[in-house]
Protein backbone atom coordinates (compact mmCIF):
# COMPACT_ATOMS: atom_id res chain seq x y z
CA UNK A 1 0.00 0.00 0.00
CA UNK A 2 1.76 3.06 -0.91
CA UNK A 3 -0.69 5.85 1.37
CA UNK A 4 -1.73 3.08 3.83
CA UNK A 5 -5.01 1.90 5.32
CA UNK A 6 -4.91 4.79 7.45
CA UNK A 7 -4.66 7.53 4.78
CA UNK A 8 -7.45 9.78 3.86
CA UNK A 9 -7.06 9.37 0.30
CA UNK A 10 -8.54 5.13 1.17
CA UNK A 11 -11.33 6.35 3.22
CA UNK A 12 -12.10 8.60 0.52
CA UNK A 13 -11.64 4.96 -1.78
CA UNK A 14 -14.28 3.38 0.46
CA UNK A 15 -16.65 5.96 0.50
CA UNK A 16 -17.30 5.79 -3.16
CA UNK A 17 -17.23 2.00 -3.22
CA UNK A 18 -20.30 2.42 -0.63
CA UNK A 19 -21.26 4.87 -2.94
CA UNK A 20 -21.72 2.33 -5.97
CA UNK A 21 -23.42 -0.62 -3.70
CA UNK A 22 -26.08 2.50 -2.40
CA UNK A 23 -26.64 3.10 -5.99
CA UNK A 24 -26.90 -1.12 -6.88
CA UNK A 25 -29.52 -1.10 -3.55
CA UNK A 26 -26.75 -3.34 -1.74
CA UNK A 27 -27.45 -1.74 1.80
CA UNK A 28 -25.65 -3.56 4.16
CA UNK A 29 -22.27 -3.52 1.89
CA UNK A 30 -22.81 0.21 1.46
CA UNK A 31 -22.91 1.01 5.21
CA UNK A 32 -19.97 -1.43 6.11
CA UNK A 33 -17.59 0.38 3.63
CA UNK A 34 -19.34 4.10 5.05
CA UNK A 35 -18.08 2.35 8.71
CA UNK A 36 -14.73 2.11 6.97
CA UNK A 37 -14.40 5.30 5.62
CA UNK A 38 -16.05 6.82 8.91
CA UNK A 39 -13.75 4.77 11.15
CA UNK A 40 -10.46 6.46 8.99
CA UNK A 41 -12.01 9.94 8.81
CA UNK A 42 -12.68 9.80 12.66
CA UNK A 43 -9.34 8.79 13.28
CA UNK A 44 -7.12 10.98 11.34
CA UNK A 45 -8.97 13.85 10.88
CA UNK A 46 -11.20 13.90 13.48
CA UNK A 47 -14.95 13.75 14.70
CA UNK A 48 -15.73 17.57 13.93
CA UNK A 49 -13.77 16.98 10.05
CA UNK A 50 -16.46 17.90 7.51
CA UNK A 51 -15.74 14.51 5.65
CA UNK A 52 -16.61 12.69 8.86
CA UNK A 53 -19.84 15.01 8.60
CA UNK A 54 -20.42 13.94 4.62
CA UNK A 55 -19.73 10.42 5.73
CA UNK A 56 -22.72 10.21 8.43
CA UNK A 57 -24.68 12.43 5.84
CA UNK A 58 -23.81 9.44 3.36
CA UNK A 59 -24.61 6.70 5.84
CA UNK A 60 -28.37 8.83 6.91
CA UNK A 61 -29.02 8.27 3.10
CA UNK A 62 -28.83 4.42 2.93
CA UNK A 63 -30.61 4.75 6.35
CA UNK A 64 -33.35 6.50 4.62
CA UNK A 65 -33.63 4.04 1.56
CA UNK A 66 -34.33 1.28 3.40
CA UNK A 67 -37.09 3.14 5.42
CA UNK A 68 -35.12 3.37 8.63
CA UNK A 69 -36.17 7.23 9.60
CA UNK A 70 -34.49 6.88 13.00
CA UNK A 71 -31.77 5.92 12.07
CA UNK A 72 -31.53 8.04 9.41
CA UNK A 73 -32.09 10.70 11.11
CA UNK A 74 -30.01 10.61 13.72
CA UNK A 75 -27.08 10.12 11.37
CA UNK A 76 -28.25 13.63 9.74
CA UNK A 77 -28.47 14.92 13.16
CA UNK A 78 -24.97 13.84 13.66
CA UNK A 79 -23.58 15.35 9.90
CA UNK A 80 -25.66 18.69 10.98
CA UNK A 81 -23.58 19.07 14.29
CA UNK A 82 -20.64 19.37 12.80
CA UNK A 83 -21.30 20.89 9.78
CA UNK A 84 -23.08 23.55 12.17
CA UNK A 85 -19.91 23.46 14.47
CA UNK A 86 -16.97 23.74 11.78
CA UNK A 87 -18.75 24.90 8.53
CA UNK A 88 -21.28 27.31 9.93
CA UNK A 89 -25.11 28.31 10.62
CA UNK A 90 -25.02 29.29 7.20
CA UNK A 91 -22.97 27.05 5.18
CA UNK A 92 -24.66 25.23 2.03
CA UNK A 93 -23.82 21.95 3.50
CA UNK A 94 -25.52 22.76 6.55
CA UNK A 95 -28.83 23.26 4.19
CA UNK A 96 -28.14 20.41 1.94
CA UNK A 97 -28.23 18.64 5.38
CA UNK A 98 -31.82 20.44 6.60
CA UNK A 99 -32.70 19.48 2.89
CA UNK A 100 -31.64 15.76 3.18
CA UNK A 101 -33.78 15.50 6.87
CA UNK A 102 -37.06 17.42 5.11
CA UNK A 103 -37.18 14.04 2.78
CA UNK A 104 -36.79 11.59 5.86
CA UNK A 105 -39.95 13.40 7.45
CA UNK A 106 -41.81 13.98 3.50
CA UNK A 107 -41.27 10.00 3.27
CA UNK A 108 -43.26 9.40 6.42
CA UNK A 109 -45.96 12.11 5.33
CA UNK A 110 -44.92 14.22 8.03
CA UNK A 111 -45.20 17.13 6.11
CA UNK A 112 -45.36 20.25 8.31
CA UNK A 113 -41.90 18.96 9.41
CA UNK A 114 -40.27 18.13 6.30
CA UNK A 115 -41.62 21.42 5.06
CA UNK A 116 -39.80 23.50 8.93
CA UNK A 117 -36.78 21.87 7.64
CA UNK A 118 -36.79 23.08 3.99
CA UNK A 119 -37.36 26.33 5.11
CA UNK A 120 -34.06 26.46 7.44
CA UNK A 121 -32.78 24.84 3.86
CA UNK A 122 -34.23 27.76 1.90
CA UNK A 123 -33.07 30.81 4.33
CA UNK A 124 -29.16 29.19 3.80
CA UNK A 125 -29.50 29.24 0.42
CA UNK A 126 -30.60 31.62 -0.55
CA UNK A 127 -28.17 33.88 1.49
CA UNK A 128 -25.26 31.90 0.31
CA UNK A 129 -25.73 31.29 -3.05
CA UNK A 130 -28.64 33.28 -4.37
CA UNK A 131 -32.22 32.62 -5.60
CA UNK A 132 -31.08 31.01 -9.22
CA UNK A 133 -28.81 28.75 -7.99
CA UNK A 134 -29.82 25.08 -8.76
CA UNK A 135 -30.03 23.78 -5.10
CA UNK A 136 -32.12 27.04 -4.24
CA UNK A 137 -34.37 25.87 -7.42
CA UNK A 138 -34.42 22.17 -6.11
CA UNK A 139 -35.81 23.59 -2.47
CA UNK A 140 -38.33 25.83 -3.60
CA UNK A 141 -39.55 23.49 -5.88
CA UNK A 142 -39.63 20.54 -2.81
CA UNK A 143 -41.50 23.88 -0.74
CA UNK A 144 -44.01 23.85 -3.82
CA UNK A 145 -45.28 20.72 -3.62
CA UNK A 146 -44.98 20.08 -0.06
CA UNK A 147 -47.31 23.51 0.41
CA UNK A 148 -49.87 21.71 -2.24
CA UNK A 149 -49.88 18.65 -0.12
CA UNK A 150 -50.70 20.26 2.66
CA UNK A 151 -53.61 22.44 1.24
CA UNK A 152 -54.85 19.65 -0.54
CA UNK A 153 -55.61 17.20 3.05
CA UNK A 154 -56.96 18.24 6.36
CA UNK A 155 -54.62 20.25 8.59
CA UNK A 156 -55.01 17.90 11.42
CA UNK A 157 -51.49 18.56 12.72
CA UNK A 158 -52.01 19.26 16.41
CA UNK A 159 -48.78 20.32 18.43
CA UNK A 160 -47.35 17.70 20.05
CA UNK A 161 -47.24 16.63 23.49
CA UNK A 162 -43.58 16.22 25.84
CA UNK A 163 -44.92 12.72 26.83
CA UNK A 164 -46.63 11.84 23.44
CA UNK A 165 -44.51 9.28 21.30
CA UNK A 166 -42.05 11.19 18.90
CA UNK A 167 -43.67 11.19 15.00
CA UNK A 168 -40.27 10.29 13.77
CA UNK A 169 -40.79 6.86 15.03
CA UNK A 170 -37.92 6.20 17.33
CA UNK A 171 -40.43 5.00 20.06
CA UNK A 172 -39.49 7.44 22.02
CA UNK A 173 -41.41 10.42 24.28
CA UNK A 174 -40.96 13.62 21.92
CA UNK A 175 -39.26 15.57 24.90
CA UNK A 176 -36.30 12.90 24.65
CA UNK A 177 -36.31 12.47 20.95
CA UNK A 178 -36.76 15.88 18.62
CA UNK A 179 -38.25 18.16 20.78
CA UNK A 180 -36.45 21.36 20.45
CA UNK A 181 -34.09 19.69 17.20
CA UNK A 182 -35.60 22.06 15.23
CA UNK A 183 -33.93 25.63 16.39
CA UNK A 184 -31.32 26.55 13.43
CA UNK A 185 -28.69 28.17 16.50
CA UNK A 186 -29.38 25.02 18.75
CA UNK A 187 -25.97 22.35 18.76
Amino acid sequence: TVLGLDHPNTATTYNNMAAVYDSQGLYPQALEYYEKALKIFKTVLGLDHPNTATTYNNMAAVYDSQGLYPQALEYYEKALKIFKTVLGLDHPNTATTYNNMAGVYKSQGLYPQALDYLEKALKILETALGSDHPDTITVKGNISWLNKKLNNKPRSHKKIGANELCPCGSGKKYKKCCSGKDAVGEL
